[in-house]
């Protein structure tokens, strides 16, 4: 072969590819997996819970997630809690790390409900991060208020129209043995608030009144009548006794908000009905034996 036609030969072999031949581009090294861009949400939080993943694992994955969609009302707060949430795990929902995937921006900011840092050990200061602001309606006057996302619809109090003794005819027959018992009663068959399972409510406490002195109880609806009848006494063979069955009485959570403004939820959800929140009865004069509510805040479950 002539030097010419060997110098040829080699320049043919590493001549550049041209435009019309293709290659596999070389998977080029990535310092983080790829984030799908949909957003995580409660119902994502809440399936983590779940299927038992540790609280910190849940946290990582909050953190690292691209975009939140989180709803951090007071309805959405008391889901997370009763789907099983610790108040450190909500904490890390509201906290700005949590938010890492949203870019941190001052918008973003505004937008979204006071935060805490997850570090801070005290124990109010937590809680503030976990519970609702108090609305400027709430703190103005006393009373109780229903939260609806992010709205509150004030309760107006009400007073039994009537309280009145049933089966006393029965109970002396029996010899006290069938008891009778005492009413207090609303009118109507429902009350005009009707709210979710899981409601919340802000209630201010008036002077000289505790919180403690607030109970969730349920009505006994009497369609023909027209009413809704709550237990507040019986009595019989030879024993009265004051207060409500225990079958209508719910146990509640209070969350103190200020010095006296509280937030109060229900430990389970509530079946349909009707109910109230009533501050606690005071003993009726003329010799009756049971309880008065002193104020009721009504509302219908449905």
């Amino acid at each position: 072969m002539s030097l010419a036609a060997a110098i040829a030969l080699c320049v043919g072999l590493i001549a550049p590819i041209s435009d019309n031949q293709t290659t596999t581009p070389k998977p080029q090294p990535s310092g983080r997996a790829a984030v799908s861009s949909a957003k995580m949400t409660n119902g994502d939080v809440i399936q983590m819970i779940s299927a038992g993943l540790s609280e910190q694992v849940i946290m990582e994955a909050i953190r690292q997630a691209s975009a939140k969609n989180f709803d951090l009302t007071p309805a959405g707060l008391v889901t997370l809690k009763k789907a099983g949430a610790s108040d450190t795990l909500i904490l890390s929902m509201q906290a700005g790390d949590a938010r890492a995937g949203n870019g941190g921006s001052a918008a973003a900011d505004a937008a979204s409900p006071a935060r805490v840092s997850p570090a801070v050990s005290s124990e109010k200061k937590s809680l503030a991060g976990v519970l609702p602001a108090i609305p400027a309606a709430v703190r103005t006057e006393d009373g109780v208020y229903y939260a609806e996302d992010r709205s509150v619809h004030r309760i107006e109090a009400k007073t039994p129209y009537q309280t009145r003794t049933g089966s006393t005819a029965v109970s002396r027959l029996t010899f006290g043995i069938k008891k009778a018992r005492l009413n207090a009663m609303l009118p109507g068959l429902s009350a005009d608030l009707q709210v979710s399972q899981s409601p919340g409510f802000y209630v201010h406490l008036a002077e000289n009144e505790s919180v403690g002195e607030y109970y969730l109880v349920r009505f006994t609806v009497k369609q023909q009548q027209g009413r809704r009848e709550l237990e507040v006494g019986s009595a019989g063979f030879g024993k009265a006794q004051a207060g409500f069955a225990e079958k209508d009485i719910f146990l509640v959570d209070a969350k103190r908000l200020d010095r006296d403004i509280y937030f109060v939820t229900p430990k389970t959800a509530l079946p349909e009905g009707e109910y109230s929140l009533l501050v606690v009865p005071q003993v009726t004069g003329s010799g009756q034996t049971g309880l008065t509510p002193r104020k009721i805040f009504d509302f219908g479950v449905r």
